[in-house]
């Protein structure tokens, strides 16, 4: 009788050599994918906080911590952090410059004052 680890299962990969190169780079791209997740939704109350953070640390020249991702898409590979005092703030753009960074309001995940 055969052990359950020689029944295992390879998936799609088994079939790769029967494919034509494009599915292949289908295959790939998906699997590439896989850990990719919907950006977080903030109601209005957690963005009004943003906000508030945002304007105490420019007016009062307090560093703050800001976690971002501001790629297409959203995995854990593309979430950037730093950490600086909040320059310049452009309200029509929705953006604020941290330092020599710019980053959009939309893509922010987090921002906390340091103390």
């Amino acid at each position: 009788m055969k052990d359950h680890k020689d029944l295992q299962d390879r998936g799609t990969k088994k079939w790769t050599t029967m494919m034509l190169p494009e599915h292949k780079e289908q295959l790939k791209d998906m699997w590439r994918h896989e850990d990719d997740q919907p950006r977080p939704y903030f109601d209005e109350q957690q963005l009004e906080e943003f906000n508030k953070i945002i304007f105490r640390a420019y007016q009062e020249k307090q560093l703050v911590s800001i976690t971002y991702c501001s790629a297409d898409v959203y995995c854990e590979q593309n979430v950037r952090e730093t950490t600086g005092n909040i320059t310049e703030i452009h309200a029509q753009l929705q953006m604020i410059g941290i330092d020599d960074t710019k980053i959009h309001i939309k893509d922010l995940l987090d921002i906390q004052l340091v103390e």
